[in-house]
């Protein structure tokens, strides 16, 4: 028994250590959540015909992966979300700044939900990678 426990340690102390080994957590890859940080809109209330601007931060470690980002109008009734409008494609990331006129859409009340919605596209899969709310009155 004692030498089962000595081996069960001895693997145990080996597995912890690989865990935290210097180097280890800088190697790993940033989840993809973080590939657009600081994302803002300016300003928060338009009107269709209004030109909103928006910024954001990129992650760089992404740059190989995500090439272009797309621009939505997502849409919530209050049950989740989704991309609804699309509005434009090819945006470069490392450019972390775009401008775009709020479309002719019903104005944002209970169970209609706006949202300004950069998502990368991977074949026909779309990956969320911001969403900031906005008032369309």
């Amino acid at each position: 028994m004692t030498r089962v426990r000595k081996a069960l340690a001895v693997l145990c102390v080996a597995t912890l250590l690989g865990l935290v080994a210097p180097g280890h957590a800088s190697a790993a890859t940033p989840a993809l959540r973080d590939v657009l940080t600081h994302t803002e809109i300016s300003p928060s209330v338009a009107r269709p015909g209004n030109t909103v601007h928006v910024s954001w931060c990129f992650d760089t470690a992404y740059a190989d992966q995500v090439k272009f980002i797309e621009l939505w109008l997502g849409h919530s009734t209050g049950m989740g979300h989704a991309p609804s409008l699309y509005l434009q494609s090819g945006i470069d990331p490392k450019t972390n700044q775009l401008d775009f006129i709020v479309p002719a859409v019903s104005p944002s009340r209970p169970g209609t939900i706006w949202f300004v919605d950069l998502v990368w596209r991977d074949g026909a899969e779309l990956t969320e990678l911001a969403l900031v709310p906005i008032t369309i009155q």
